[in-house]
């Protein structure tokens, strides 16, 4: 039985040292503003921001920023 308990310890070790190594990189993703939106959306391609000010701070290493033609200014 202490074999069987000492593998499953293991595993978990495992399973933690690949969550916390893996880069961040692996979760970026394309993210979209365009201040034409209506509403503030979530970043999706089919549901962009509205506002540079939203998007900044929620990026994550790796992520592209495609930003829609339009003025953009600080109050937006």
């Amino acid at each position: 039985m202490k074999e069987r308990s000492n593998f499953r310890e293991f595993g978990l070790v495992v399973l933690i040292c690949l969550f916390l190594c893996f880069p961040a990189s692996a979760w970026a993703a394309d993210r979209y503003v365009d201040i034409g939106n209506e509403t503030d959306g979530d970043g999706t391609s089919g549901n962009p921001w509205k506002y540079l000010h939203t998007a900044i701070p929620l990026l994550i290493a790796g992520d592209v920023l495609n930003v829609a033609a339009g003025t953009y200014s600080v109050g937006n």
